[in-house]
């Protein structure tokens, strides 16, 4: 079940040992999508429409990936994920920012994705970062 956050909760109260995604988009029904495609393999995830509250979540939450897909020009995916490696237990947290191939801002440590990939591409990605993030904890 997708969880959209307005307030900080806990997130594994029922001891859900699926990985969390963050997904961030400021499409509703985008969210709402990709949100469904990610659950049905076999992910939680957690919906974030807006920038600021990314790295929020993040730390109170712990993912094990975050999605970023956002046209906001108020903060920057270069601003996120620098914000959110700032806290030691986020550095190793794989982040892919979906980008329109003009966009130049570009986070060294994020992976970063065209817009056109498929949903299938989308998947492998998330999957193939999920599992070098595993065995770099192992």
């Amino acid at each position: 079940m997708t969880r959209r956050i307005n307030r900080f909760q806990p997130i594994n109260s029922n001891n859900d040992i699926r990985p969390l995604v963050i997904v961030a988009k400021d499409d509703p029904l985008s969210l709402r999508l990709t949100c469904d495609v990610l659950e049905g393999r076999g992910y939680q995830t957690m919906a974030v429409t807006n920038g600021k509250m990314i790295a929020e979540a993040a730390f109170h939450h712990r993912p094990d990936l975050v999605l970023i897909d956002l046209n906001s020009h108020k903060i920057s995916a270069t601003e996120i994920v620098e914000k959110m490696y700032q806290n030691t237990n986020l550095q190793k947290t794989p982040v892919i920012v979906v980008r329109n191939s003009s966009m130049e801002d570009e986070a060294s440590k994020a992976i970063y994705i065209e817009k056109s990939l498929s949903t299938r591409q989308l998947l492998e990605v998330i999957e193939s970062e999920l599992t070098k993030a595993r065995k770099q904890e192992g």
